[in-house]
């Protein structure tokens, strides 16, 4: 990460993420990378100055120092945390698990996505989706994105179907409307992308925007916009918050799309259409 002198395009400072660049998770990718299509800036508190905050490929969150470039030691471990935990990578720590696009923030909170194993089979890492405190770098809050008993959705993957499931993931960006606090996560399709028989049912949340309270991360609302995914149209786009004017009332609204590509144009608040969707059967693969 650079940062410049936008006047003059002064170096002002440059941090490169420590790490082992030969070793097995690195060479894994034919280009290793760190910061993914974004950066977030947080602008601090009373404790902790301004930040810069990413995501690497390598599965860490960094926050650093906006105006010196250097770690938040307050943060994680000396401005860094690990987020391939126990907890998201299901025992397959042999598999790809990283941030693939810039996270977001909210008061003192960053969301990250995942970009997990892609293709390797239907079980691995899971996507789901976390929050954590700017100040610490604690988590705070986790959503399943293949929901588990006693959740719900897990009606939609039959016996234990749900177990371990990879995919279900933020590859992209999220969206959030921070008048109302609701943050929007546009989700992927589940493994494997092109096979789906030992994943019968429509598979929540895959292919599906979800809407959650920001600040403890449970969900408000669902949209799925593909059932039983098996040609990978997943959500790419970051969802688009505008409004719309329809019989005269100004209704907040989300579009998203998917790789079909439809646009779908709903309320921001409660996930309905606004207008009308018509779902039609496809022939059984």
């Amino acid at each position: 990460v650079v940062a410049l002198e936008p006047e003059t395009g002064k170096t002002l400072w440059e941090f490169t993420a420590p790490g082992d660049y030969d070793s097995p998770e690195h060479r894994s990718h034919a280009n290793p990378l760190g910061s993914m299509r974004g950066l977030a800036y947080w602008p601090g508190d009373k404790l902790t100055p301004p930040q810069i905050v990413f995501g690497t490929e390598e599965g860490e969150l960094y926050s650093v120092n906006a105006k010196t470039g250097k770690p938040n030691p307050g943060f994680g471990k000396e401005g860094v945390v690990n987020l391939r935990t126990p907890e998201v990578m299901n025992g397959f720590n042999n598999l790809h698990y990283g941030i693939s696009s810039g996270v977001t923030v909210y008061k003192n909170l960053v969301f990250t996505g995942t970009h997990n194993a892609d293709e390797t089979g239907s079980k691995g890492p899971s996507g789901d989706v976390r929050a954590w405190d700017l100040r610490t770098g604690q988590l705070v809050w986790t959503f399943h994105t293949v929901p588990r008993p006693g959740e719900p959705g897990n009606e939609t993957w039959p016996g234990d179907s749900w177990k371990n499931v990879s995919g279900a993931n933020v590859w992209s960006f999220f969206t959030l409307d921070e008048k109302r606090g609701i943050l929007y996560m546009p989700l992927g399709s589940v493994q494997n992308d092109y096979y789906g028989v030992d994943r019968p049912g429509p598979n929540l949340y895959a292919n599906s925007i979800v809407a959650v309270d920001a600040e403890t991360g449970k969900m408000k609302w669902h949209f799925q916009a593909v059932h039983h995914d098996i040609w990978d149209y997943d959500m790419p786009i970051p969802p688009i918050l505008f409004d719309v004017v329809k019989d005269g009332k100004r209704i907040p609204a989300v579009g998203v799309m998917t790789k079909m590509p439809l646009l779908f144009i709903l309320d921001r608040v409660t996930g309905k259409p606004i207008y009308d969707v018509e779902e039609r059967p496809v022939p059984k693969g």
